[in-house]
């Protein structure tokens, strides 16, 4: 019979899943996109769950390996390096030299105040914490993710209503914040790992973990990515290589700065932001290269993300949501949601915006401050966390009462992060849906999800960036 030459696997079915769900949705994307605003992240999201264990469990990542939070930690790695190199490179040319004062007053006071802000809600909302397990949980979430913030700034609502100004500034800053969780991270855990040890806690902190992971990182990025374009320019002076090549290098110099970051215990974030940055800096990238982008570039950016949404959907951990035994279920779950939405980012920016320079007014310190969603970023460092927290109970001279510290950290860190990270694409994801919408129901459509109208002419904006500049 013909069936007997049919030898299905599960991965078979995974392939045709995912590429029938790729289907609908790029022949539905524009209507999706400018019709509803809705971005391919939520939408493939969406469909992890649906194909998902929980769901019609089509796609089980949980049948491929025992190890699924390696497989997620290092796609979380490879997405975030490519995405934050990409961000780093479009930028206009010495972008981070002429805005340092804006991005480091929305990276500073607002990660430390949002960090603080949603550790205490944390440790008050959920019994048997610990302040520093809320720390934790804070830490991971603080990054703005630069995936989810490209659909929002790259997206029709944002190309017509918001100042290039201001897409650059979010840009840069989910650049940026990605890899400056790590402190924040990494200081939560030695609170949790090193318990009273206060001079090993400053120690690791201050000299590995700044000095080392963040500060050296950075350099490191700088010179890899400067040293790249000249060798870029080099080869195209003498006709070495040739534009396909050129589309193509980045991505790989992003692999090998995410590469480089791991094998040397660096901040290989922070690495490939500014990389990317150095790697644009003289603008010969945004003259000869990025006027010609290349198609099947962008789509290779393209397929991973929405590849990495759909893979989302099929891990997260709906069992886990509700657990008597740690006090988790579902209400307090959506009050910490909502709760960290609100109150991470938009109190901290509306206080400060009349310091920072490239927010004008009070509708752009209230744009600025609310679009700042979490997604892979904080997929990324809750795994790590949790990672960090299992070698480290295997240490033999761990007490009892610190062991249990360690597993609380361990049992919650992930499942906490990955619920928040759900509900930030969920509101985030239908905010400008509901901007839009709402004009049908007033009487001056017209002056609808503006920031500043006038503020959008290209003859203003160039005036205020030629005064950036000046200053």
């Amino acid at each position: 019979m013909v069936w007997s030459h049919l030898d299905i696997d599960q991965q078979h079915i995974n392939y045709l899943c995912i590429s029938l769900t790729g289907i609908i949705f790029c022949l539905t994307a524009k209507f999706f996109k400018n019709s509803f605003y809705v971005g391919e992240a939520l939408f493939f999201t969406a469909s992890g769950i649906i194909l998902g264990p929980i769901c019609l469990k089509w796609c089980d990542p949980f049948s491929w390996t025992t190890n699924v939070d390696k497989i997620s930690v290092e796609l979380s790695r490879i997405i975030l390096c490519i995405q934050l190199f990409t961000s780093g490179l479009e930028l206009p040319s010495k972008y981070m030299q002429y805005n340092f004062k804006s991005v480091l007053l929305l990276l500073i006071p607002v990660m430390t105040a949002g960090w603080l802000i949603v550790g205490s809600f944390i440790y008050l909302l959920i019994p048997g914490f610990k302040y520093k397990h809320g720390l934790l949980v804070a830490g991971c979430i603080t990054a703005t993710d630069p995936i989810l913030c490209q659909s929002i700034v790259s997206g029709k609502y944002s190309q017509k209503y918001v100042p290039e100004r201001l897409r650059h500034l979010i840009t840069a800053e989910s650049g940026v914040n990605d890899g400056l969780a790590f402190p924040f991270v990494y200081l939560s855990l030695f609170l949790i790992v090193l318990d009273n040890h206060k001079g090993e806690i400053l120690k690791e902190f201050f000299a590995v973990t700044i000095l080392y992971t963040c500060i050296l990182g950075t350099v490191v990025g700088l010179v890899l990515g400067w040293g790249s374009s000249k060798l870029v320019e080099l080869s195209s002076r003498h006709g070495l290589i040739d534009e396909q090549s050129v589309h193509i290098y980045y991505i790989f110099l992003s692999l090998l700065m995410a590469g480089m970051g791991s094998l040397l215990g660096m901040d290989e974030l922070l690495i490939s932001f500014f990389g990317g940055c150095a790697f644009g800096w003289d603008g010969f990238y945004q003259k000869n290269v990025s006027s010609s982008a290349s198609p099947l570039t962008d789509g290779i950016d393209y397929l991973l993300n929405i590849l990495y949404f759909a893979y989302f959907g099929t891990i997260i951990p709906w069992q886990k949501y509700n657990n008597p035994d740690l006090y988790l279920s579902a209400w307090r779950l959506i009050l910490i949601g909502v709760v960290v939405v609100f109150l991470r980012r938009l109190p901290v920016v509306f206080t400060i915006f009349k310091w920072i320079p490239a927010i004008k007014n009070l509708r752009e310190s209230l744009f600025v401050g609310w679009f700042g969603p979490i997604g892979v970023g904080a997929v990324f460092t809750s795994l790590l966390a949790k990672d960090y927290l299992e070698k480290a109970l295997e240490k033999d001279f761990i007490s009892t009462n610190h062991a249990n510290d360690i597993r609380l950290g361990i049992d919650t860190v992930w499942v906490l992060c990955s619920f928040i990270v759900v509900v930030s694409m969920i509101i985030h994801g239908f905010s400008v849906p509901a901007i839009m919408f709402s004009k049908y129901f007033r009487k001056q459509p017209d002056n609808i999800g503006t920031l500043n109208r006038s503020s959008c002419d290209i003859s203003i904006l160039d005036k205020e960036e030629q005064t950036l500049e000046k200053s």
